[in-house]
């Protein structure tokens, strides 16, 4: 996902499955098997197994797991993501993040410890790679 001129509105035309949209408070566990934009404020554990995109308005005070997470807002939990995190500038992360790939944008805020972990697909294909 580049960074820049543009990025962000291809997140705003991404039709996500599910959507909380601002001045909406959500409390309680939100499970989803496909994607979710939170522009609103979530107060409760998340399971996404699409991406989790919050806007710039979006708050989330939880932890979160994610197949892939995009921030533009605010997170305050810790954060796990089989794919990748991407935080842009205006994104804040206030907890510790595991994933395999991280992008920071020059802007975005990590407060917290990153692990990155190799999901089993990436292991494989880069054992593979050693191997030849």
């Amino acid at each position: 996902m580049p960074f820049g001129k543009g990025a962000k509105e291809e997140f705003v035309k991404d039709s996500s499955q599910s959507y909380i949209g601002e001045g909406t408070i959500v409390e309680g566990k939100i499970i989803c098997e496909g994607s979710l934009r939170v522009d609103g404020k979530v107060k409760g554990e998340i399971d996404i197994k699409g991406v989790l995109t919050v806007g710039e308005k979006g708050i989330i005070d939880s932890n979160v797991k994610a197949g892939e997470l995009v921030i533009m807002g605010t997170i305050n939990g810790n954060v796990t993501s089989e794919k990748k995190v991407e935080i842009f500038n205006s994104g804040k992360l206030n907890g510790d993040v595991q994933t395999p790939r991280i992008a920071i944008e020059e802007g975005g805020i990590l407060e917290g410890k990153c692990t990155m972990n190799l999901t089993k697909e990436v292991k494989e294909k880069s054992k593979g790679e050693i191997q030849k």
